[in-house]
């Protein structure tokens, strides 16, 4: 599945970001336990497993040099509940 189906089946559910649902890296690490380290998180960003303006947003300046990411958190735990086979 491209990025782009990917993205229109989110779409299809419904999942908008809230502010209060958005967590750091930090954060989420520690809510969805074991095998979310940081290096796993960004690869699933690097990867296209996550979609920036459904899992996540970079919440950096346009110019900045460094992302900041924020996750949404009820998004990754419908991720999570979805097979593997249809993500």
């Amino acid at each position: 599945m491209d990025v782009a189906s990917k993205a229109h089946h989110m779409k299809k559910n419904k999942v908008i970001i809230k502010p209060e649902d958005l967590i750091t890296i930090l954060e989420a690490r520690k809510k969805l336990g074991v095998g979310y380290s940081r290096s796993t998180i960004m690869r699933r960003i690097a990867d296209g497993d996550w979609i920036e303006g459904v899992h996540y947003i970079d919440d950096a300046p346009r110019n900045a040099r460094y992302r900041s990411i924020r996750l949404s958190l009820p998004a990754i735990q419908e991720w999570r509940s979805m097979p593997s086979a249809k993500r």
